[in-house]
């Protein structure tokens, strides 16, 4: 049985989490409410005004009598800058559902995780909920990033069940959290990922994968940022390496993927933070499925045709899958070779056996490449 206490405000190490008051309209409006970047995937559209915003608050601010209303602003140094709210609630099933919204200025900083992990353990602690829940759209993988560090556990996806404010249906994701998965999290780090940690060492297990269409590599560029990397992530508890990156992939873009063989594994060793780090992941050659296509968003970007990719590897059949030219580093020099080689039947055997030899050796390949003019 659900003890309702309402909304109570929740002091975090950053953030405060407190009742709306109407004279917070102008913050509102300003940070988030009218700007259809944070709007997009939620129900209503961007507040025109701020008295369209104010008088919104009007009407959360008088919900705040009834006890079942949980409904939070997020304060970041003394600003408003996001919302974070029970949005379903069942007694019956003692089961609540977030939602929450942050103005795009605060996003890839933590905040979100922060308030939401503040919520879900007030729920558990103080109204005795049995599961908490946060549905997101696939089109927005920032949201689910938010459920997975919150220990989380992904449940389904469900195709085209929601309209967004534009009028445009999405799949969803769902995640969740039982009183006993909570009871046993560790505070300091995500339940749904395969880690394993002491307190000098942090190890973990992620998976990715590769796509190659028309001789080009679907890379993600982050939110924000320059930094490019292959769509991926961790791999859950229970979950195949290859589950993940479905699970993944479809959280990340949107879009069912297939897998079509392993290329490599990498192994990792880092120190970051004072806390040694080992990292394992698996890179799988991967292709849509019939009737799914490179996701047009801004995170997804064709590479220009006058841009040089350059691809290290140690894998020789996964260079020929993906490049148009091939450098060999062998003994400290670098030799070119010809690109109407590359896919030669025999290309494999002679560079093995060029790799396998010192320089003051030739090989078949070492006649060709000088004919050709390389060194």
């Amino acid at each position: 049985m659900l003890t309702h206490k309402g909304t109570k405000t929740i002091i975090t190490e950053r953030l405060i989490l407190r009742k709306f008051r109407v004279d917070d309209a102008t913050d509102m409006f300003n940070n988030w409410a009218s700007d259809e970047n944070v709007t997009r995937f939620l129900t209503w559209k961007p507040h025109e005004s701020v008295d369209a915003t104010k008088q919104l608050l009007e009407g959360w601010v008088a919900a705040y009598d009834n006890e079942k209303t949980y409904n939070w602003i997020i304060e970041y140094k003394g600003q408003a800058i996001g919302s974070i709210s029970v949005v379903r609630l069942s007694d019956k099933c003692e089961y609540a559902e977030l939602g929450y919204c942050l103005g795009c200025d605060y996003w890839n900083k933590g905040i979100m995780s922060e308030a939401a992990n503040a919520v879900i353990d007030y729920l558990f602690a103080e109204i005795g909920v049995n599961r908490v829940g946060i549905s997101h759209a696939t089109e927005n993988p920032g949201s689910g990033k938010v459920a997975q560090k919150c220990g989380m556990f992904y449940e389904e996806t469900k195709r085209e069940y929601f309209k967004t404010s534009t009028g445009k249906f999405v799949d969803i994701v769902d995640y969740g959290i039982t009183r006993s998965n909570w009871e046993r999290k560790d505070k300091s780090k995500s339940n749904t990922d395969i880690v394993i940690q002491t307190n000098k060492t942090r190890s973990g297990l992620r998976t990715v994968g590769v796509m190659v269409r028309d001789g080009k590599i679907l890379v993600q560029r982050e939110k924000d940022g320059t930094e490019y990397a292959l769509p991926g992530g961790a791999v859950q508890m229970l979950e195949t390496t290859e589950e993940a990156l479905i699970r993944e992939y479809k959280e990340e873009t949107g879009a069912d993927i297939e897998i079509n063989r392993l290329l490599w594994t990498e192994e990792d060793f880092w120190n970051y933070n004072g806390r040694r780090h080992h990292g394992l992941a698996y890179y799988y050659l991967i292709d849509f499925c019939v009737g799914n296509d490179i996701p047009e968003t801004e995170e997804f970007i064709s590479q220009k045709d006058d841009s040089v990719v350059i691809f290290s590897t140690h894998i020789l059949q996964l260079a020929q899958d993906l490049c148009d030219e091939i450098v060999l580093l062998h003994e400290g020099k670098l030799t070119g070779i010809p690109s109407d080689r590359i896919h030669d039947a025999d290309f494999e055997e002679e560079v093995v056996k060029l790799l396998s030899t010192s320089h003051t050796k030739k090989t078949a390949l070492d006649s060709i490449l000088l004919q050709e003019g390389g060194e």
